[in-house]
């Protein structure tokens, strides 16, 4: 499958924790970014639930980008910014197996980076 052009209309940022210890021997992290791609965005699904008396929500997405060597050594444990919104990786995979792309299964989170 071969990616269009005018369907990547999102800028991905992805970013890795980057733990250290501070003066106080506490770990002190902060995220560092790794690679920046466009993307194109595909919901999943939508659900909604209750946890302790609060209402939240959860929005799972695909994102589809094209391949690169700095998208391929994105981890699970890595994280990706979507116009400001923070997105959890769930899952990486090439389809196709032929670097031509890579999809992100990720799901969002309520709070949106400051």
């Amino acid at each position: 499958m071969t990616i269009r052009a005018g369907s990547l209309t999102r800028s991905a940022v992805f970013e890795r924790r980057d733990d250290t210890r501070n003066e106080y021997n506490e770990l002190a992290g902060e995220w560092i970014e790794i690679a920046r791609a466009r993307a194109e965005q595909r919901a999943l699904n939508a659900r909604e639930f209750f946890a302790a008396l609060q209402a939240q929500s959860q929005q799972s997405f695909r994102l589809i980008c094209r391949w690169s060597a700095a998208l391929a050594q994105v981890r699970t444990s890595d994280r990706v910014l979507i116009d400001g919104a923070i997105h959890d990786i769930q899952a990486i995979a090439d389809p196709s197996g032929r670097r031509r792309e890579l999809e992100f299964v990720v799901i969002q989170h309520d709070e949106d980076v400051g």
